[in-house]
């Protein structure tokens, strides 16, 4: 007996929360490529206070918050509650194409990084990172922040799973990646 395909989050295609339901984030920000789902850490705020902001990593497409949310929350784990219940908002990032150049999905995470600033309510110090890919992305942001003297206000970097070292994937298989982008699409199933 073989095992349904899942994808990364362990989620059977086409199981995805419906379009219905409602959002389990409290905001979302739209951003120039890119979009931000908050997690507001008491009921009734209407701004961030002590930011956590967290970037998705490399895949092909957009990035789904439904899908994200649940990777972060539904595991052994709940990633973005714990945050919550300590007094943290969460600021998940997603990308328009996460398969995108870092240095692109990078200006998505500084536009971020200020929607974030702007938005806060105190001055309490940002943490940004990522996951994946995602790591190396706000990485990049926040160096090009500094190298611009813009000041990001953050204290904290984190990252999880990130090449920061590089990551060896053959040319083959690049060259047939951006093959199937463009020619077969991000379709489901």
């Amino acid at each position: 007996m073989s095992k349904p395909v899942v994808n990364i989050w362990g989620t059977p295609p086409g199981a995805e929360p419906a379009a219905t339901q409602s959002a389990p984030w409290d905001t979302e920000w739209e951003l120039r490529d890119g979009t931000a789902w908050v997690f507001y850490s008491s009921s009734g705020q209407t701004h961030v206070r002590r930011p956590v902001i967290l970037a998705d990593g490399f895949a092909s497409g957009a990035s789904n918050g439904r899908l994200l949310y649940a990777g972060l929350e539904n595991g052994d784990y709940p990633f973005v509650s714990t945050l919550r219940d300590n007094g943290f908002d969460v600021v998940l990032l997603g990308f328009a194409d996460r398969s995108a150049s870092i240095l692109d999905n990078a200006g998505v995470a500084i536009e971020c990084v200020r929607r974030t600033i702007a938005d806060r309510e105190g001055n309490a110090p940002l943490t940004v990172g990522g996951f994946s890919m995602g790591g190396l992305v706000t990485r990049y942001a926040l160096a090009k922040m500094e190298r611009q003297r813009e000041h990001h206000e953050t204290s904290t970097y984190l990252s999880y799973d990130t090449p920061h070292r590089g990551a060896w994937l053959p040319l083959g298989v690049q060259a047939f990646a951006h093959f199937v982008k463009e020619h077969w699409g991000d379709t489901n199933p």
